[in-house]
């Protein structure tokens, strides 16, 4: 399913698309240091999706995890 303005859809012609796609994210301790690793399995439709939004949301990340 997907979450879009505010509502949980389960069903229908958008959340086909999505059927299937994976996104698994991996943290491991390298030196003291956290690492980061996202792994996917989507449609190469929505590829570009995550190549634009990832870099925005691991910013605010990194931001909110070296406060």
């Amino acid at each position: 399913g997907l979450v879009q303005d505010g509502i949980e859809l389960l069903s229908g012609p958008e959340v086909e698309n999505w059927a299937g796609a994976r996104e698994n994210y991996s943290f491991t301790e390298v030196d003291g240091k956290t690492l980061l690793t996202i792994d996917i399995d989507v449609n190469d439709e929505f590829r570009s999706y995550f190549e634009t939004t990832w870099p925005k949301a691991l910013k605010i990340l990194k931001t909110i995890c070296e406060k």
